[in-house]
């Protein structure tokens, strides 16, 4: 392991040049010796490599979860999380005072009224700003610090976080307490409503919104007081960090339709598929994964519930397209075949070409946008890889589900030189020895 070389007697010795030189105090996980003394993490194990080595530790060393748990166990140093300040973590007592003050009247001249907004700015407000602080980083942190709103007290705390060249998108994620369901909240939002009314998001760019996001876990998730009660401000930041990590490529993508939604979008509801060409803007190599290895918990049911409503809406749409095209043709016959196959045939929904030849199609329907990867089973490309002239990949994308619209593009043939591939399991078979 790269922190191999580092013996004992060379953390001592780092630390005593730490004692003699004045350092950069600010940490998250510090290390303590065995006489109480508590040095950075990340800057002691950095200087006793260097006594260890003679050379710099690389660029890719952090103060993460694996090197931390490698130092503690082999010289039995105890680990310490520090938020600033020592700030302690939130309280169910607080969330109650909070939620009692909510939307009542504050007067400056009440003295009653002056003293619940200093306990709630210091109780709810710089708490949520710390949250954010834990979490932000590469990211623009956006405190919030306005506790109390046209004579009221605010109902919400909400710092916001987002990429520096994002700020204008008016897209973010939010992280604070919410007094009406007395939880912590975070969530991928966007400006909605503003007393300026030009610095909202229009109609047409809330709608494209939340088309991406509505529908999925990064819309909105609680912490209930009673489950605050098993958490602290290191267990906080690590589930944070992992609903970041989920969610960056949904912010991004709703930055992105939010920047292009330009006019008022159809209320039309009759269902339809817009067809439009395969996307210029596709990957020019695989991107590269971001690998967390983060505990998180996730409800699966929910989010096969939710993936199983979007899949049948888009082929319910893809059979209807099927059949008017056939229909067009005056043949009726075919179109009356059309249908949805049985799960594991390899394929979606058995169509037909106009000389009666059969046409095998995918469906794979996202609210995202065109280019968001989506997933196959082995099963499902190898019926593509057997079937390839009469098979065809119909990718709707910006679905939306109150209208039951989208947009569809096709992919034909053999995909294997049409796309990248990156295996998100792996089969394993016990060698014979």
């Amino acid at each position: 392991m790269k922190l191999d070389p580092i013996t004992k007697n060379h953390i001592l010795a780092a630390a005593e040049y730490l004692d003699l030189n004045e350092t950069n105090r600010y940490s998250l996980y510090w290390l303590q010796l065995d006489n109480g003394k508590e040095y950075q993490f990340k800057e002691i194990i950095k200087l006793a490599y260097k006594l260890a080595t003679n050379t710099d530790i690389d660029d890719t060393f952090q103060s993460n979860e694996f090197y931390r748990n490698a130092v503690s166990k082999k010289f039995n140093y105890k680990i310490i999380f520090r938020v600033p300040g020592n700030i302690p973590f939130f309280d169910a007592k607080d969330i109650d005072y909070f939620a009692e003050h909510a939307g009542t009247d504050y007067r400056s001249e009440d003295a009653g009224a002056v003293t619940a907004g200093n306990i709630i700015r210091n109780k709810i407000f710089k708490k949520t700003n710390i949250w954010a602080d834990l979490i932000g980083e590469g990211w623009v942190v956006e405190h919030d610090n306005r506790w109390q709103i046209s004579g009221k007290f605010k109902n919400y705390s909400w710092a916001r976080i987002y990429k520096r060249d994002d700020k204008n998108a008016k897209v973010y994620f939010t992280f604070g307490v919410d007094a009406p369901p007395q939880a912590l909240v975070y969530k991928l939002d966007c400006q909605k409503k503003q007393y300026t009314k030009s610095n909202a998001l229009n109609t047409a760019q809330v709608v494209a919104f939340e088309r991406i996001v509505n529908g999925t876990r990064a819309q909105w998730n609680e912490i209930s007081k009673d489950e605050l009660l098993e958490l602290n401000w290191e267990s906080l930041r690590e589930l944070s960090l992992d609903f970041l990590g989920r969610y960056e490529f949904l912010y991004d993508e709703a930055v992105k339709a939010v920047r292009e939604a330009t006019g008022i979008t159809s209320v039309e509801t009759r269902p339809f598929l817009d067809i439009t060409a395969i996307p210029a803007n596709a990957f020019t190599s695989l991107p590269t994964k971001k690998y967390l290895f983060r505990g998180v918990t996730i409800d699966y049911d929910a989010e096969q519930k939710r993936n199983k409503q979007t899949g049948d809406s888009g082929e319910a749409l893809v059979i209807a397209h099927e059949k008017k095209f056939l229909e067009d043709l005056q043949l009726f016959d075919l179109a009356n075949k059309v249908r949805k196959v049985k799960d594991g045939e390899g394929y979606d929904i058995l169509s037909f070409y106009p000389n009666a030849d059969k046409k095998y199609i995918e469906v794979k329907t996202t609210s995202g946008l065109d280019i968001r990867p989506f997933m196959m089973s082995d099963n499902e490309w190898e019926f593509m890889k057997r079937h390839a002239d009469n098979y065809h990949l119909y990718r709707i994308y910006e679905y939306n589900s109150q209208l039951n619209q989208g947009k569809m593009y096709c992919l034909s043939g053999d995909l294997e030189d049409q796309v990248f591939t990156r295996p998100k399991q792996i089969e394993v078979f016990l060698k014979s020895i």
